[in-house]
């Protein structure tokens, strides 16, 4: 609890850090690509009916032991056939076991068609690595017409944010047309557009969006973020492709820097800059544009590999897709989007499309697991935005999880101040945290529920109307 102050109106304002790796704070867990719902008759001569399940729970942790963990599952809310009905529920989950032998143990209690349907799995094995979940469940309460199991694809994601390579029209309300470079959410919103993020840079007036090539977000909502096309600024001068830049208006690292260590030689101006992830110690992990032949290692780095600041190649295009068992095993299908996850897990895009062996087609705009999996396909990531433009696929070509196992905070927010527009009924409030993302939520008395009362953003100041009201509220501010 950080403090209290009073605004006016009887209204006051509590900031506190809501850490999301403290164990009385729930981990949002998303279904992924791959996730169903099968509807079976034991004794019926039909095929089992399969249809599509997606939605969320939360995972509480409730026991850390030295070889197993046991967690709550609370809060389920699925749902089947893409709208056909709702699952709720709760549950239990259970994992542990030493280096290549984990288990698990998944337990279901699932309100279907109005009755209570419970649900274990048979497989103990638990195949993907922490902090994502695969499992396969079965009814245990079904009857001999009626019998339903579940497979289970989900992974700690509060919200994806990323943007494409295609713009695209929303078919709601509103209907600005959201561009290549604008940061959106898989919950249909924007989440920055593209000239929030190049407000600072000094880019001169163009009637075309510069686009994304390659984002991740740091301390403090700082956007790090590459170019599409580069661009002339009036402040930091010739901004190329291949350049880190920030939302701040400064160039965090020159192409030229990211790519030194690997020595290549001659020199070249720029690589280019598809996908990218600062690490916590200040290490930089890429993707670049264009290959190159590096002297010290002896080697090409290809356009596809995720290469280090420190001129090391931290993983090959080749290893990326070898779970995927391209029918065409070429060395690169190129890296556009990357995000990895603390455990190793690696989730990407690639430039161009190619065949699985085991998935079938995999598009340049699907976000992949290295694991072999497809985590989501194009069309779901845009499909709240309902796009307009028939095509099959937008592209992919930045990615950002919002993640409640992200790393532990230092330090709570602190309130920078809060304001009443005289003579209205508008409070503003601001705040200063080193988390990478925030979010206001509210509470009628002190020790009550709070629930959110904005998005998740970028930004460190809330706005809020209080008109027709004097009751008093209560806000935290919770960061990731």
């Amino acid at each position: 609890m950080e403090r209290f102050r009073s605004v006016g109106l009887g209204f006051f304002l509590l900031v506190a850090i809501l850490n999301s790796g403290s164990a009385a704070v729930a981990s949002r867990y998303t279904l992924l690509e791959g996730s169903c719902l099968v509807d079976d008759c034991p004794v019926c001569d039909r095929m089992p009916i399969v249809k599509q399940l997606r939605g969320t729970f939360d995972l509480v942790l409730e026991n850390l032991g030295a070889e197993f963990t046991d967690y709550r599952i609370e809060n389920v809310e699925f749902v089947v056939g893409g709208g056909e009905f709702q699952v709720n529920g709760a549950g239990a989950y259970r994992i542990g076991g030493y280096k290549n032998l984990i288990q698990q143990d998944l337990q279901l209690a699932l309100i279907i068609d109005q009755q209570t349907a419970y649900f274990t799995n048979q497989t103990p094995t638990a195949f993907r690595t922490w902090p994502t979940i695969e499992a396969s469940v079965t009814q245990t309460n079904g009857t001999m017409i009626k019998q339903y199991s579940l497979t289970i694809q989900a992974a700690p994601v509060r919200e994806l944010w990323f943007s494409t390579r295609t713009g695209l029209t929303p078919g709601r309300s509103p209907r600005n047309h959201v561009s290549g470079g604008d940061l959106i959410s898989f919950n249909g919103r924007v989440v920055k557009n593209s000239q929030d993020l190049t407000r600072n840079l000094g880019l001169k007036a163009s009637a075309t969006d510069p686009g994304l090539a390659a984002l991740d977000v740091g301390s403090s909502g700082l956007v790090f973020f590459s170019l599409s096309e580069g661009g002339a600024s009036s402040t930091l001068g010739n901004i190329q492709q291949g350049d880190l830049v920030s939302s701040a208006g400064k160039i965090h690292r020159s192409n030229q820097d990211l790519t030194r260590q690997f020595g290549i030689q001659p020199p070249v101006p720029d690589l280019g800059l598809d996908a990218v992830q600062v690490l916590p110690s200040g290490e930089i992990y890429f993707s670049i544009r264009n290959s190159a032949f590096s002297e010290r290692l002896g080697q090409s780095i290809q356009k596809g590999d995720i290469l280090s600041d420190r001129g090391v190649i931290i993983q090959s295009n080749a290893a990326l897709l070898a779970n995927f068992h391209p029918k065409d095993p070429r060395p690169d299908y190129g890296l556009d989007a990357l995000y990895i996850w603390p455990e190793g897990e690696i989730w990407f895009s690639t430039e161009e499309s190619f065949e699985s062996a085991t998935l079938g087609m995999v598009t340049h705009g699907d976000l992949l697991s290295n694991q072999g999996f497809i985590v989501f396909r194009n069309l779901e990531m845009v499909g709240a935005f309902q796009p307009l433009e028939d095509i099959a696929n937008f592209g992919l070509d930045a990615v950002y999880v919002v993640t409640d196992l992200a790393k532990a905070l230092d330090r709570p927010p602190v309130l920078a101040g809060i304001q009443k527009a005289p003579g209205g009924n508008l409070v503003k409030i601001a705040w200063q945290g080193p988390g990478e993302v925030f979010q206001v939520e509210r509470s009628a008395t002190l020790n009550g529920a709070f629930t959110a009362c904005s998005v998740i953003t970028l930004d460190q100041f809330y706005e809020e109307s209080f008109a027709g009201t004097n009751a008093p509220a209560f806000y935290r501010v919770r960061q990731w």
